[in-house]
């Protein structure tokens, strides 16, 4: 596969995996009111990710890929963000309780930083890698925070 086009896959799923997480955060803000605080944190950091990306994604569009092509499988990481597309779908159907919510946000950060560290361990450039570990850290701390309140809450 041509390398730009893989690099372009590779920004598409980054977009999409933090546009839908970020989707179902700004739902469970209204439908949560009593967390619409902890909620909006997370729509708002998600929002963040994606205008990253998106700058990221511009400033290479014409540079080499930054990954190693070989090692490198775009139709895995797409079946991959498959996952957390039915996750969402299947949580939409439901009238979640918060708890239910929680786990679902839960499990989407932990899905979604799986794929940050599969394409940490395939990039092959120290910027291209630190951008990722910097999102990847962001979407751990989402994970803590999902933790924190689910132990709360009981």
């Amino acid at each position: 596969m041509d390398q730009h086009l893989q690099k372009y896959k590779v920004m598409k799923f980054l977009l999409e995996a933090e546009e839908l997480s970020k989707n179902f955060y700004a739902n469970c803000a209204l439908k949560f009111p009593d967390h619409k605080e902890f909620w909006g944190a997370l729509v708002q950091e998600e929002n963040n990710h994606v205008t990253i990306i998106r700058e990221l994604s511009a400033s290479m569009a014409n540079e080499e890929a930054e990954y190693d092509s070989n090692k490198f499988n775009v139709e895995e990481l797409e079946s991959q963000l498959e996952g957390v597309r039915k996750l969402i779908s299947e949580a939409r159907g439901k009238d979640l309780s918060l708890k239910e919510a929680l786990n679902v946000g839960l499990k989407l950060e932990e899905s979604i930083m799986e794929k940050y560290y599969y394409l940490i361990a395939k990039v092959s450039t120290s910027g291209m890698k630190s951008f990722l570990v910097s999102i990847a850290d962001s979407e751990e701390k989402h994970r803590k925070r999902f933790m924190e309140l689910l132990e709360k809450i009981g």
